[in-house]
C-alpha cells in the first residue's frame, strides 16, 4: 500500500502533500453552503424548482404543483446580450516602432482564438457565471504545427473546481491555490501516470488502509473500490512566488512541477483563468439566481394558490347535519360529485374567486419584479419597444437595462482580457517555428501571413514577423472607451471636422487606431488624389481629348471611304478581267468541241459508206451465184 507522507517539507521547493490535502479539505469544509447554493441555482435554471418535501405537501393539499420558470429566460437573455456585445481582441503597440507588429499580433491572436472555438466558449462561460459560483477556462498545451504546442481552452466544471476559501476578489487574484478534484476510473489514472500504475491498482482494490482517508462524506472519499474509481486532485498553488502544480490521490503523490504558463511579465500563472459574477460580504460567490430565486418561488406559489383557489370551494355545514363533513366537501369540489344529504341538512358553498384574484394580482406584480431585476426582454434583448418611443429613447432604455448587469459585464470583460493576454504571452513564448496564419481581409479575401519565417531573398537571413520580439498591449475593441492619448486626439480632430474646422485628412488618419497597413493604403490613395489637377482642368482636358478624338475619327472615316472605293474599283477591274478570260476560254473550248464533233461525224459517215459498199458487193455476189431457173417443159 502507498504510505502517507508526513513530512511538512520535502525539499523546500514544493509544498508537502499533507499541506495540499489540508487545503483541499479546507475548501470542502468552508464552502459547503456555497456549493449547495450552486446546486440549487442549477436546479432552478433547469426548472427543477420544487423539492420532494414541497411536492408531498402540495399533493396532500390537493394543490397543483406549478413551476413557471422565469429564471431561465432571464439568464439566457443576459447571455444573449453579452454575446451581442462580443468583439474580437485587438493589439495596440506600446511604441511607434511596433505598429506593424500590433497588426501581426492581432491576426495571430484572432487565429489562435478561432482554433479554440472561442465564439462557442464565451457563451458557455457567461451562462455558467450567471448560475454557478465560479466560471472560467483551463489552459493546456496540445500538439501544434512543426512541433510547437498550441494553446487549448476548456470550460471548468464548478462541481469539481475548488479554490482558496479565503479568496474574496472576483478575479481570484488573491487566491493562493485552486484546482480540480474529480472521480476518474483507475485505468484512466494508470494511463495518465504509468509509473504509478502498480500503486494505483493496489489502491483501487484495497484502498488506503487508513481510517483518516475514508471519511463518511462522499466528497471526502478518496477511493470507491467496488466501482474502481479514485479521487484525482490536480492542485495548483503559489510557493516561492511561483505557481506550481501537483497531482495526487489520497496519500499518493503522482506528479508535481512548476507551471509552464506565463504572464506578460515573465511570471508563472495558474492554468485556471476564472471569475465570479458576485461575491457577498462573507466571501461566498454566487450568480444571478440568488436574487431571482425568492421572486421565482413567489411566482410558483402564487400561481399554484390561484389555480387551487379557482378549482376549490369553501363549504359551510351545520354541525351534526352530516356524518362525514370532509367527504361532502370533496364531493362538492368534484365537477361530477354526488352528495347525499340527510333531511334538514344545511350545506352552503362559497367560491374563492376573490382569493384567487388576489393571488393572480400578486403573481403579475412578482413577474414585473422579475423583469425589473433582470434584463427587460422587450427593450434590451429583443430590441422591440412601444411604437411611440424615439430611437434615442429606446437606446437609453437599452443602456439602462445593461446598467443592471454592469458589474457582471465588467468582470466578464476583465476575464476575457486575462484570457487574451495569457494566450498571447504563451504564444510568444512557445511558437518559435515558422507558421502561416490565415487572414481574411475586409473584402472577405483570404490571405496567409508568415510568422517566424527566415527570409534569405536579400542574401542576408532575416526573421520575418518574429513573435517573440513584439511588444504590444492586448485590449478588447468594443465600446466608446478612450484607450490611449492617440484616441483622445483622434476624437478631438473628428469633433473639429464636424464643426467645420478644416483638418487635413492625413492628420486624422495618423491619429486613428487603424492597422498600419491600412493607414499606408489610405495615405497612398490620398496622395494619388492630391497629385491630380482640379476638376475644371480635367473637364477642359477631357473636351480637348474628345474633339481630337472626333477629328481623328473623321479622318479615319474619310480615309476608310477612299480606301473602300479603291478596293471596289480594283475588285470591278479584276472581275471584268476574269470574265473576259473566262469567255475566251469558253469560246476556245467550244470551238475545240465543235471540231471534235465534226471529225467524229465525218468518221462515222465514212464508216457508214464503207459498210453500205460492202453490203452492196455482198448482195451482188449472192445474186451471181444463184442458179438460173429452167423453163417449164
Amino acid at each position: 500500500m502507498a504510505q502517507l507522507t508526513t513530512t511538512d517539507e520535502r525539499d523546500g521547493d514544493f509544498a508537502s502533500l499533507s499541506t495540499l490535502i489540508r487545503r483541499h479539505q479546507d475548501y470542502w469544509t468552508n464552502k459547503a453552503n456555497e456549493r449547495a447554493e450552486t446546486e440549487t441555482a442549477r436546479r432552478y435554471y433547469d426548472g427543477d424548482q420544487l423539492t420532494p418535501e414541497q411536492l408531498q405537501v402540495l399533493k396532500e393539499r390537493g394543490q397543483p404543483a406549478v413551476v413557471y420558470n422565469e429564471i431561465q429566460p432571464q439568464i439566457d437573455g443576459i447571455v444573449g446580450t453579452v454575446e451581442r456585445l462580443r468583439q474580437d481582441p485587438k493589439a495596440y503597440p506600446r511604441t511607434p516602432g511596433h505598429e506593424d507588429g500590433a497588426e501581426v499580433a492581432t491576426n495571430v491572436l484572432r487565429y489562435a482564438m478561432d482554433r479554440v472555438q472561442w465564439h462557442f466558449l464565451t457563451p458557455r462561460v457567461a451562462r455558467a457565471a450567471c448560475i454557478d459560483a465560479v466560471a472560467g477556462v483551463e489552459m493546456s498545451f496540445v500538439e501544434g504545427d512543426n512541433g510547437d504546442p498550441d494553446i487549448a481552452l476548456k470550460p471548468i466544471d464548478a462541481e469539481t473546481f475548488f479554490y482558496d476559501p479565503r479568496s474574496v476578489e472576483q478575479d481570484f487574484s488573491d487566491a493562493r491555490y485552486m484546482g480540480v478534484s474529480k472521480w476518474v476510473d483507475v485505468d484512466v489514472a494508470k494511463a495518465m501516470f504509468p509509473h504509478h500504475a502498480e500503486a494505483l491498482e493496489s489502491i483501487a482494490t484495497q484502498g488506503f488502509g487508513q481510517e483518516e482517508w475514508n471519511l463518511n462524506q462522499r466528497q471526502n472519499l478518496w477511493v470507491v473500490t467496488n466501482e474502481r474509481k479514485i479521487r484525482l486532485v490536480e492542485h495548483w498553488y503559489i510557493r516561492g512566488g511561483e505557481w506550481k502544480y501537483a497531482f495526487y490521490t489520497g496519500n499518493l503523490l503522482l506528479d508535481e512541477g512548476v507551471s509552464p504558463f506565463y504572464d506578460e511579465r515573465g511570471r508563472t500563472i495558474s492554468r485556471y483563468i476564472v471569475f465570479s459574477a458576485h461575491v457577498d460580504w462573507e466571501g461566498d460567490r454566487y450568480g444571478f439566481v440568488r436574487n431571482l430565486k425568492p421572486i421565482q418561488d413567489e411566482i410558483n406559489a402564487r400561481r399554484s394558490l390561484g389555480l387551487h383557489a379557482l378549482n376549490a370551494k369553501r363549504v359551510y355545514i351545520t354541525a351534526g347535519s352530516v356524518d362525514d363533513e370532509q367527504k361532502v366537501a370533496e364531493e362538492i369540489n368534484k365537477p361530477t360529485g354526488i352528495i347525499v344529504l340527510p333531511p334538514n341538512a344545511e350545506v352552503k358553498e362559497a367560491s374563492n374567486v376573490e382569493q384567487a384574484a388576489g393571488n393572480l394580482e400578486m403573481l403579475q406584480e412578482a413577474k414585473q419584479q422579475m423583469d425589473r431585476r433582470g434584463l427587460s426582454p422587450p427593450v434590451a434583448v429583443d430590441g422591440g419597444a412601444p411604437k411611440d418611443l424615439s430611437g434615442r429613447a429606446i437606446q437609453l432604455l437599452q443602456q439602462a437595462a445593461l446598467g443592471k448587469i454592469g458589474p457582471f459585464l465588467i468582470a466578464f470583460r476583465d476575464w476575457k482580457m486575462r484570457v487574451y493576454r495569457a494566450c498571447w504571452t504563451n504564444i510568444q513564448r512557445y511558437w518559435t517555428s515558422e507558421r502561416w496564419i490565415r487572414v481574411t481581409d475586409a473584402d472577405g479575401l483570404a490571405d496567409f501571413l508568415p510568422v517566424n519565417r527566415i527570409d534569405v531573398s536579400s542574401g542576408v537571413p532575416q526573421l520575418v514577423n518574429p513573435l517573440g520580439s513584439l511588444d504590444v498591449d492586448i485590449i478588447i475593441d468594443e465600446g466608446p472607451d478612450t484607450i490611449t492619448l492617440m484616441q483622445d486626439v483622434f476624437d478631438t480632430l473628428v469633433a473639429l471636422a464636424d464643426r467645420g474646422v478644416p483638418v487635413p485628412p492625413e492628420v486624422v488618419l495618423e491619429m486613428s487606431n487603424l492597422p498600419s497597413s491600412m493607414k499606408r493604403k489610405i495615405l497612398g490613395i490620398l496622395q494619388e488624389a492630391s497629385q491630380k489637377p482640379n476638376p475644371e482642368m480635367l473637364m477642359q482636358q477631357a473636351r480637348m481629348e474628345m474633339e481630337k478624338a472626333k477629328a481623328d475619327m473623321d479622318m479615319q472615316a474619310r480615309a476608310a471611304t477612299i480606301q473602300l472605293e479603291r478596293e471596289k474599283s480594283a475588285i470591278e477591274i479584276e472581275r471584268s478581267r476574269l470574265k473576259a478570260a473566262a469567255d475566251i476560254e469558253l469560246a476556245r473550248e467550244k470551238a475545240a468541241a465543235d471540231m471534235q464533233i465534226e471529225r467524229e461525224k465525218a468518221a462515222n459517215q465514212m464508216e457508214i459508206e464503207r459498210m453500205k459498199a460492202e453490203a452492196s458487193m455482198a448482195l451482188q455476189a449472192a445474186r451471181a451465184l444463184r442458179p438460173v431457173a429452167q423453163p417449164a417443159s
